[in-house]
């Protein structure tokens, strides 16, 4: 009987896995086309970057896709291959498997919060995460325009860190789910009025909060580092609720 409970629920794990892989480019996918085009009908801003400008993203953007494909096969397969073998913190403690997965969220979430944190404070790594602020027109497609160099980094430190945890691929790929439509929603130059930003940042990160990120003042740059979930800035001491002044993109 024991062994019919395990079996079963390792089938709905398996099924978790496989529906989310499926869907997840088609999301993100309309997700992307949505806000691009409501950028466009809604913007915040009028100079959000032209046709040229947004090409030159998209071309850094398939390069990513590319080198990401090919780096999260291997990642994908490590991690398996680790959850396989019963290695990290989230294999050998039982929980129940929806309280792992909200757990794991935000233990990624926190993650992501620190990389990003270091490729500022971090004179070699902000090298190549400068690319990403050296953009003077921040729209959607600045979600796309990351150094190869910092993507390939940011899969070294996860191949390092991630077996530690145990993270599963499914809370993997459900948090991904999450983290690229906010990620482009707070990139994107959609109009979005103080009040409503102002409540949709009490749980995740929002356009006009990653806004004050873009800054070209270095203490506005250095701060709202969260990707998802907004409390990290809060209890890091990294959160700023409003830019000093009108805001101009794009670092010297």
């Amino acid at each position: 009987m024991r062994s019919l409970k395990k079996n079963l629920r390792d089938l709905i794990k398996e099924n978790n896995i496989y529906f989310i892989q499926s869907i997840q480019p088609y999301a993100i996918g309309i997700v992307f086309i949505l806000l691009y085009l409501a950028e466009h009908v809604f913007p915040q801003r009028r100079n959000h970057g032209g046709l040229l400008h947004d090409m030159k993203n998209f071309g850094v953007g398939a390069i990513n896709i590319g080198i990401s494909f090919l780096a999260g096969f291997y990642f994908q397969r490590l991690i398996g291959w680790l959850n396989g073998h019963g290695y990290g913190l989230f294999n050998w403690i039982q929980l129940h498997f929806f309280f792992s997965l909200i757990l794991q969220l935000i233990i990624l979430d926190l993650y992501m919060y620190w990389w990003h944190r270091l490729n500022h404070v971090n004179r070699f790594l902000w090298k190549f995460h400068r690319f990403h602020h050296l953009d003077t027109a921040m729209n959607s497609t600045t979600a796309l325009r990351f150094h190869a160099v910092e993507l390939l980094f940011s899969y070294v430190f996860r191949m390092a860190i991630f077996p530690l945890f145990g993270f599963s691929i499914t809370s993997i790929v459900s948090y991904s789910l999450i983290f690229f439509p906010i990620v482009v929603l707070h990139h994107s130059n959609v109009l979005v009025k103080d009040k409503t930003d102002h409540l949709f940042r009490k749980i995740f990160v929002s356009p006009l909060m990653h806004r004050i990120h873009h800054s070209n003042k270095n203490e506005e740059t250095n701060s709202n580092y969260s990707s998802v979930f907004p409390w990290w800035d809060i209890i890091f001491k990294t959160y700023r609720n409003k830019p000093k002044e009108s805001i101009q993109f794009g670092v010297e």
